[in-house]
């Protein structure tokens, strides 16, 4: 399984400039399509919690944006937040268009002129 050149660059570019409030982590290089992530969250009713989270990068990233799932084992669910719903695999997800669908996302409101998923770099 070989890593996209642009989720390698990503990865670095997150080392190089890491973003206050999140945490990113490859934990089995064997498989760089599955990362780990901890997220503060900065306001809202759930202000300074922390949320783990799992990404499943796809292999033809950035074309197609990644999916999000709250790491087993944490309870926050759709009793916490209307986007999020138990997807039967792999735990709690992210229901997010933004996440999983950026590039078709703006292809609606821009008439097709963005580039697919340019607001992934």
């Amino acid at each position: 399984m070989a890593i996209s050149a642009t989720n390698e660059k990503d990865l670095r570019d997150l080392d190089k400039h890491p973003i206050p409030g999140l945490g990113v982590s490859c934990p089995d290089e064997s498989n760089p399509f599955i990362l780990h992530c901890n997220v503060l969250i900065n306001d809202g009713p759930y202000q300074g919690i922390i949320i783990h989270l799992i990404l499943h990068i796809p292999e033809d990233y950035p074309l197609t944006g990644p999916a999000g799932n709250i790491a087993p084992g944490l309870e926050f669910d759709s009793s916490f937040h209307a986007h999020i719903h138990y997807d039967g695999r792999n735990g709690h997800a992210l229901c997010n268009d933004l996440l999983t669908n950026y590039a078709a996302h703006f292809r609606t409101i821009d008439h097709g002129n963005a580039k697919q998923a340019s607001g992934w770099r």
